[in-house]
């Protein structure tokens, strides 16, 4: 019936009172309210965060919002930060990107969140499973594992989007019960005490992936949203899908399933026995239910219904062997070996019940027939460790020591695949208690050593079975991995080969023994080859064949094999980088960096940054070099390395004073010869020359060895005029670079020689000496003895010509040097000559090396 005009008018005043007089609820609060959202980009109020961080980004797009996920193994979400509920319906749609092979997306909800890492979550992945669990602390515990969802009414009208698989998720959240509902089906339930209340957030997670090479999907969507946490609305709704539309047996069934198979022995009871509630069980549901039982300790019950399901079915094996666990848990150990017998005279019996025999036997006492009977076991399923424990523990006390070693060793090796340890290091114990020396459990030892990172003690375990010569090659390989920590290439090489000599055909040694020539500087091709021939599917293999290849100048062949390496390895930086030197050197510097930029879309990586930073340093494009290495010391800001490198192309890019910003932090951080050079550098760009003077100075004292901080202090000494002192850098340089190209040592010296002293020649011979300019020599110099015969003798005050002392002895009348063509007395009234013999004469008293000669005497 219409309203009239005046009933209109009162309602419309109500609803405005209402709006005016009530209160707005706080953010934060927790709040009771029906809200809806289709994710619209128009819309003014928005609840989720955007924006993401490392390996994800949030946003609002046209008609969705959009959680990307750059990184593999990656969970991320994105908050309401307005509210919190407490008993809450939620239903949402999602599109999660499908098509691969096997699980790579999953998508969903984050409820009763109250910190960052205490929440519940449940998610729906793209090959149609959901799980949920409870966060708390950090810790993760399961509630619902991967379980089928069921295909619910709402499913057809959704297939067919590209890309996509468009999913409604429901969930009833009342108190401690939680269910779900999947495209309009039940889809589970379960019980939880964990939290009561919090925020909510929109999640998604990617696994393992693949990159998309054209840019293709890799964001989940959310389309639309709907919060009730009305208690009335809450409750309604919770007894119309659960009553009205009644639940499905088979996914009850299934969930039990999924619970047993986790160890949730209670909820599959309950699951159960409310879809047996309608209709009967099939033999293989009531044998399930029968598990229950007996694994909650419900023996009686347990037996009950395997009973029943003999009574349809005499001969079914699995009830058979459920019905030989209930008597053994009973104690009925006489109907136990009986009904063994009953089934061994019908076919063998399989491992497990051999054992079970055996655990029958030895409770009465025969442990050598129970030892047989668990070494039988052993032999038909060596993956059960057990077996030969059990085995071992019956030999000892059957007085069988040999035996009971035996199987010892047998049951360590087991147990060490499995990664065992507290049954392993049982194990091992009782082996040393027969043979301390044992080199198996030696080995082993040895193993667990290396693999907790103890390497003193891995190495005093392994290294002596080497010298005794072990026959397992495990050994050999990881005392080469031990040299290798020490850089001793050589052994390592050794041991791998021998190694390889025990199995040569296994492709990791193959492969060390490569990356042991390479870094040998032998390259090592042939052993290369070898090993991509071997496991072709190793993208490190196809890896190091590159750089062996890149290091001959191969570099078309190197970048085939990089492009493999992307492939099989597309989270891993290293093939990236190697295969953009490749390009680099065939294409240039545009195509270099356009590959790494082209990576940075999908795979965000510190040391790809830092590579780009390299590409454009080498190709003089500082500034952008600069920008580069801060990104990547922006995505990783506690490796040090990328700010280095930034404060380097900083400066060469003449943005002193943010380098310098950079260099004070790390100094603060840690002072290193590297940091005290580029901060040199900095100075002397400034004109702090000073500064600059101790800058470098405390570079050589932190690293004597480093002959760029050795030679930067030399120019900064022939800058301060310090000739005498850069004099001497330099010789220390060119000692330590003996050998060694090393062109800015060659570049400084001829620098000096021309700016920063004095040459004289001998006239005679031609040799020559330099004094640097600054050089301090006495006004009078008296000489006792001969002095040397690369010593200057003279100067001719007539004619200027300077004669070595060599040359001067062809020359000498009356105790004194004379010049052979005006055949006056030489002199040394030449400050610079009386320096040279002064510390030529000086050096050969003490045994030290003097100036050094620009040349030596011309053959004549």
């Amino acid at each position: 019936m219409a309203l009239r005009p005046f009933e209109q008018l009162i309602r419309r005043t109500n609803r405005l009172l209402l709006r005016l007089f009530s209160r707005k609820p706080e953010a934060g609060s927790i709040v009771t309210e029906r809200w809806e959202t289709s994710f619209s980009e128009k819309e003014a109020h928005r609840r989720f965060d955007v924006g993401g961080g490392a390996g994800y980004r949030a946003a609002y797009r046209e008609g969705y919002f959009s959680l990307e996920l750059d990184k593999p193994d990656f969970f991320a979400w994105a908050q309401d930060q307005l509210y919190q509920y407490d008993d809450v319906l939620v239903e949402l749609e999602m599109a999660i990107p499908s098509g691969g092979e096997g699980m790579n997306y999953s998508a969903g909800l984050l409820l009763r969140k109250i910190s960052e890492d205490s929440f519940y979550y449940v998610l729906v992945s793209d090959t149609g499973m959901f799980r949920f669990d409870f966060v708390f602390n950090g810790h993760p515990r399961t509630l619902i594992p991967w379980t089928a969802a069921p295909r619910g009414p709402w499913a057809a009208e959704k297939e067919g989007s590209s890309g996509f698989r468009k999913v409604t998720l429901k969930l009833i959240a009342r108190g401690t019960s939680f269910t779900f509902f999947i495209d309009g089906a039940w889809a589970g339930e379960v019980e939880d005490d964990g939290g009561r209340s919090g925020y909510i957030a929109l999640a998604a997670q990617r696994y393992h992936a693949p990159i998309p090479q054209d840019g293709g999907q890799r964001e989940v969507r959310f389309l639309s949203l709907l919060v009730e946490s009305r208690p009335v609305e809450v409750e309604i709704e919770y007894l119309r899908w659960t009553r009205a539309i009644r639940p499905s047996p088979e996914q009850r069934i299934v969930l039990a399933r999924r619970f047993f198979d986790f160890g949730n022995f209670g909820p599959a009871l309950t699951q159960l026995k409310r879809a047996f509630a309608g209709r009967a069980p099939l033999p293989e549901e009531e044998l399930l239910l029968a598990e229950c039982y007996l694994s909650l300790g419900f023996y009686d019950s347990a037996l009950l219904h395997i009973e029943r399901i003999l009574e349809g079915d005499p001969d079914m094996e699995e009830a058979l062997r459920e019905k030989t666990a209930v008597l053994y848990l009973q104690g009925r150990i006489d109907e136990l070996l009986e009904l063994l017998d009953t089934m061994e005279a019908q076919k063998p019996l399989p491992s497990a019940l051999l054992n079970l025999r055996g655990n029958a036997l030895s409770s009465l006492g025969r442990f050598d027939q129970a030892a047989d009977l668990y070494r039988r076991a052993f032999e038909g399923d060596p993956s059960v460790s057990q077996f030969a424990l059990n085995a071992a523990a019956s030999f000892e006390r059957s007085g069988k020591n040999t035996e009971a070693l035996a199987m010892y060793r047998k049951a360590a090796g087991e147990l060490y695949r499995q990664q065992a340890w507290d049954e392993l290091d049982r194990a091992i114990a009782a082996i040393r208690r027969y043979a301390p020396d044992d080199p198996e459990a030696l080995a082993i030892e040895g193993k667990i050593a290396f693999e907790d990172g103890n390497w003193d003690r891995a190495e005093a375990l392994l290294r002596p079975l080497v010298e005794r010569g072990c026959g397992d090659s495990a050994v050999y390989y990881l005392c080469a991995l031990l040299d290798l920590r020490r850089n001793d290439l050589a052994s390592a090489a050794t041991l791998t080969d021998a190694a390889l000599a025990l199995e040569p055909d296994y492709p990791l040694y193959r492969f060390k023994r490569a990356e042991i020539g390479y870094l040998s500087g032998k390259g090592n091709e042939e052993e290369a080859r070898r090993a991509l021939e071997l496991d072709r599917e190793n993208g490190w293999n196809w890896n190091l064949l590159g750089l062996i290849l890149l290091d001959e100048r191969k570099d078309a062949e190197a970048l085939d094999l990089f492009e493999h390496a992307k492939q099989l390895l597309p989270e891993e930086p290293e093939p990236i980088i190697n295969y953009s030197e490749a390009l680099f050197r065939l294409r240039g510097c545009k195509a270099a960096v356009s590959c790494i930029d082209d990576v940075l879309t999908r795979l965000p990586s510190p040391q790809l940054l830092n590579r780009k930073g390299n590409i454009l340093s080498t190709s003089h494009r500082y500034d952008e070099a600069a920008d580069a290495y801060l990104a990547a010391a922006r995505d990783e800001p506690a490796n040090p390395l990328w700010r280095e490198n930034g404060a380097a192309a900083l400066l060469a890019a003449d943005r002193v004073p943010e380098a310098e910003r950079i260099l004070a932090r790390l100094l603060e951080e840690e002072p290193t010869a590297l940091r005290y050079r580029l901060t040199g550098q900095a100075a002397f760009r400034t004109g702090e020359y000073s500064r600059a003077l101790s800058a470098f100075q405390a570079a050589v004292e932190s690293d004597p060895e480093d002959l760029l901080c050795r030679t930067d202090l030399a120019e900064m000494l022939m800058v301060r005029g310090r000739y005498s002192e850069a004099d001497e850098q330099l010789s220390i340089a060119e000692r330590a670079a003996d050998g060694v190209d090393f062109p800015q040592i060659g570049a400084l010296r001829r620098r000096l020689r021309d700016e920063g002293g004095e040459e004289y020649r001998c006239a005679g011979c031609g040799r020559s000496w330099w004094v640097p300019a600054d050089a301090e020599a006495p006004d009078r110099l008296r000489l006792k003895g001969e002095p040397p015969a690369e010593a200057p003798a003279g100067k001719c005050p007539s004619c200027g010509a300077v004669f070595c002392v060599a040359c001067g002895m062809e020359h000498l009348s009356e105790g004194r040097f004379h010049c052979p063509v005006c055949n006056v007395p030489l002199k040394l009234n030449d400050a610079g000559l009386r320096y040279l013999v002064m510390h030529l004469v000086s050096a050969g008293k003490d045994g030290r090396k003097g100036p050094s000669l620009t040349n030596g005497p011309r053959s004549v």
